[in-house]
C-alpha cells in the first residue's frame, strides 16, 4: 500500500462480467464427468482404511482381554478389501 493513495468502492462500480471460453466449458464438463468415479474411489479407500483400523483395535482389545500376543490375534483376523459390490469383510 502506498502512502497517500485512496480508493473508494461503490456498488455501481463493483459489477464485472465473466466470459467463459469454449475450451474452459469443455474442461469443466470433463471434470464433472470424473466426479462420480473419484467419489467411488474415495469411498473404497475410506472403507479399506476403516477395515484396517478395526482390525488393529479389535486385535488390541482381544489380546489384552485374553492376555495373548496381539500378533497372534491379528493373524487370525482376515480383512477382505472392498469388492465389486462395494462391500468389505473382516472375518
Amino acid at each position: 500500500m502506498s502512502v497517500g493513495s485512496h480508493v473508494k468502492s461503490s456498488a455501481s462500480s463493483g459489477l464485472f462480467t465473466l466470459q467463459l471460453a469454449q475450451a474452459d466449458k469443455d474442461a469443466f464438463s470433463d471434470f464433472a464427468a470424473l466426479v462420480p468415479q473419484a467419489a467411488r474411489a474415495a469411498q473404497r479407500r475410506a472403507l479399506n482404511k476403516t477395515l484396517r483400523w478395526l482390525r488393529t483395535h479389535i486385535a488390541r482389545a482381544v489380546g489384552r482381554q485374553a492376555r495373548i500376543a496381539i500378533a497372534a490375534v491379528r493373524q487370525r483376523l482376515k480383512a477382505y478389501p472392498v469388492n465389486s459390490n462395494e462391500q468389505a469383510k473382516l472375518w
